[in-house]
Order: structure tokens, then sequence, then C-alpha cells
């Protein structure tokens, strides 16, 4: 008697778990979800988390989104990038979980489907840095690129060592092993860079994927001033150096930091001075946060020339 060979083939797919955290931004709310909708893959689950927005966009959710098979939750209050997508992490159920941002859209409709290929093709893939492309002009945005050296060709994948936000892919795995965002990334700016730390630390690779990609539209609601964007960057690039890197690179990157953004800031020094005072005023709470991370991850950061003291 033949017997039939079982193959992976027939093993069930497993849950794919979408997470959009959206705060003021209702209209490219609807067509990121839209896009989210039409993806192929099954099974899937789609998640968003509303940080208090006062824009309607509950209503539209209510209006546009009732019959659909999603989950949304209005929270009391705006918790900024990182605690809104920790929210959306925690509920979610999926072996692999795609995040992106309410403004950044799915070119594909098999994007999913590719996502979830390629992590089951190596095991140490933790997370995937999609690739993003300006919605205006369907050209690579290098401010959004995952690597320092901004000439490399962004078709080709390649290992990194920190992943930008607006479009990313992340095992459950990493989630139980390294944690989730740091929430006191408020609103927003380099939380990814703490996170990716932290990630390498686990044993996990990081891969630029450009075989899926995401169009940024770059919403202009939500964001906060040029200057205060400034001296958050500053604040939460010396938080992440304080919880992750050893001391030599806190003083190093605080110094190299305050100098770009006196710089951008046209010589304001007001806006250092601000994130320098936010920053000795948590101190004793940042340096209980400290886990600087092993020598050998250290060691493969440099060799993915890494954002050590930049």
């Amino acid at each position: 008697m033949i017997k039939a060979e079982v193959t992976d083939a027939a093993a069930p797919r497993p849950l794919v778990s979408f997470v959009v955290a959206t705060f003021n931004r209702k209209e490219v709310l609807k067509q990121t979800l839209r896009l989210i909708l039409q993806q192929d893959y099954e099974p899937k689950e789609i998640i968003v988390i509303d940080n208090n927005s006062e824009d309607g966009t509950a209503e539209m959710m209510r209006s546009e989104f009732s019959a659909e098979s999603l989950e949304y939750v209005r929270l009391s209050q705006n918790k900024g990038a990182a605690g809104g997508k920790n929210e959306g992490i925690r509920r979610a159920n999926g072996k692999f979980i795609i995040i992106t941002d309410d403004d950044a859209l799915l070119e594909s409709k098999d994007a999913a489907a590719r996502i979830v290929k390629r992590f089951d093709e190596d095991a140490e893939v933790g997370l995937l840095s999609l690739k993003s492309l300006d919605f205006s002009t369907r050209e690579i945005d290098r401010k959004e690129f995952p690597h320092v050296d901004k000439s490399l060709n962004a078709d080709k994948e390649f290992e990194t060592s920190y992943f930008v936000g607006t479009g990313h892919a992340v095992r459950r795995e990493v989630v139980d092993k390294a944690g989730l965002y740091c929430d006191d990334f408020f609103p927003y700016a380099f939380e990814e860079l703490d996170w990716s730390f932290r990630i390498i630390d686990a044993g996990f690779r990081i891969v630029y994927f450009p075989d899926v990609v995401v169009l940024h539209k770059k919403a202009p609601q939500g964001r906060v001033g040029e200057k205060a964007m400034w001296a958050r960057m500053l604040e939460n690039r010396i938080r992440t150096s304080i919880r992750n890197l050893p001391w030599r690179y806190v003083v190093a990157s605080s110094f190299i930091w305050a100098g770009y953004v006196t710089l951008k800031t046209r010589g304001d020094v007001r806006v250092v001075a601000q994130a320098l005072w936010r920053v000795l005023t948590h101190l004793r709470s940042l340096c209980r946060q400290r886990r600087p991370i092993s020598a050998e991850s250290l060691r493969r950061i440099k060799r993915l020339r890494g954002r050590l003291a930049y």
C-alpha cells in the first residue's frame, strides 16, 4: 500500500496581525485600512489603535468599517507612536505582526504572503523593514532607508542594524524575548532604534525587505513643530544611548547630537537646553531602565555599520 506523503503545504497558514496606530488622520487612515482589507492572505486580523483623535476618526470608523472584521480601540489619551503600537501588539494574536503608520499604504495585495514566506525561510530573521517610497513621487525616501550608507541599492535585500517604523513586520518571538517599544518615547523619534538594539541583543536579525513596499503619504496632521521635533529627537537619542549602550557611546552621541541639533535649528540653544533638561529630570529613571547590550551585540552592530555614536 502506498502512503500519501504529508507535506508542509497541508499545514494551516499562521495568523498574521496587522497593527495600525492613528492620531487625527481619518482620511488617510481610511485608505490605509482599505488596502489592508484587500490583502489576499488568510487568516488575518486587523487592529486599529486610536490615540484619542479629535478629528472624527471614531465616527468615520463606525460609518465606514462597522461591517468589516477589524478591532478598533480608542484610547482615553494620546500615548504616542510607540505607546499606540504597543497597545496593538498586546492585542495581536498572530505569529507575525505587520505594523504600518496610518499614512503608509501597502502597495501590493500579496504583501502579507511575501512577509510570511520570508520569515519562514530564516528563523533568525526577527524583523523585516519594508521599503518606503514617497507616495507622490514613488521614489525612495533616503531618510526612511535603514542604513547609514544611503548609496546602497534600495532594491536589494540586506541585513541592517535598525529599521524604520513606517512599515515593518515582526515575529511574535521577538516581542516575547526583546519586549515592546519603550512607551517613554513620546510622541515619536528613535523608538525604532531603541527597539533595534534590544532585538539584536536578543539574538535576532533585522533585514531590509524591499519585496514589500509601503507608499508613505506623510500626512501633516498629528506631527509636532520643527523645533519641538528636534528637541524630542535629541532627548530620545540620548535616552536610547543611556538605556542600551556603554557610557562612552552615551557621551559621544550626546555631544554629536547636541551639535547636530544646534546646527539644524540655526543655533537655537534653547532647543538643546530643553532636551537636556528633560533628560536630566528623568535621569534616575533612565538609569534604572539601563540594560547595556552585550559585547557580542556591539561587535555585530559595528560590522553592520550601525548607529552607535550617531
